[in-house]
């Protein structure tokens, strides 16, 4: 005998429409469990971050701070320091030597063949002159060491032949002391006058005083020792490099 609707069990089982739904949950389940795998394997894994150290505010001991707890700039810019100029190179002046100093220089004779109107020059040297080059230089002093300025310095000679211009002005001429009272003047070795050693003539007078008349005289000439003229202490102070001669000497007046 057949059952009627009232007489259906109250635990119906699996019908079509729950098997669709359960069918559908599992699907779903597995599909969500799928994307989460996807999505751990992809997604890439943070880089552990680490805090940056603040330099030191005092002063660092090299031998106990370690480099790597100090923060380094990257595009720090380094100030340059220009090197220091080197002076310029300069000669260095003479130096006066201050013995004996308070002893005037020593006064001979004049001479027969001073000229007056002598040329202000600072070389008595002509161009078809001939002979050995030869630069006088030195000081004028006071009796105190003090150096004179504007001393006026008279030069004449015999030529490199022994003769003297008395007609003209050749080897002849007149110069000035610096404010530090040295003085350079450019000639010829002068030549042997007959019965004469070798030697220069010259008046050196400071400004507002008196005259100077002296002799300037070479060292290890032959004539010196039989020359009725000639004063040691005149000599001057002779260097020779074989192609021209250097000398100087320090008047005191």
């Amino acid at each position: 005998m057949s059952a009627s609707f009232d007489d259906r069990p109250t635990d119906p089982g699996l019908t079509r429409r729950r098997a669709f739904v359960l069918l559908g949950l599992a699907v779903g389940a597995s599909a969500c469990r799928n994307g989460q795998a996807a999505t751990s394997a992809t997604s890439p894994t943070p880089a552990p971050t680490t805090q940056a150290v603040p330099p030191p505010t005092g002063p660092v001991d090299p031998e106990t701070t370690s480099t790597s707890n100090v923060s380094t700039p990257t595009s720090a810019t380094v100030p340059t320091t220009a090197a220091a100029a080197e002076p310029p190179t300069s000669t260095l002046a003479p130096t006066i030597s201050c013995d004996d100093a308070d002893d005037p220089t020593v006064e001979t004779t004049e001479g027969p063949y001073f000229s007056t109107g002598s040329p202000q020059r600072s070389s008595l040297v002509e161009d078809k002159d001939e002979g050995t080059p030869f630069t006088l230089s030195g000081f004028v002093t006071d009796t105190q060491c003090g150096p004179v300025a504007q001393a006026k310095i008279e030069l004449w000679h015999a030529d490199p032949a022994g003769e003297y211009d008395n007609a003209g002005y050749r080897y002849r001429g007149h110069f000035f002391t610096a404010d530090d009272g040295t003085f350079s003047v450019d000639t010829l070795k002068a030549g042997l006058y007959p019965g004469r050693t070798r030697h220069f003539h010259l008046k050196v007078q400071p400004p507002g005083g008196s005259v100077l008349t002296t002799q300037l005289f070479w060292p290890d000439e032959d004539g010196n020792a039989d020359d009725g003229i000639f004063v040691a202490s005149l000599l001057m102070n002779v260097t020779s490099d074989n192609a021209s001669e250097s000398g100087s000497f320090h008047f005191v007046v």
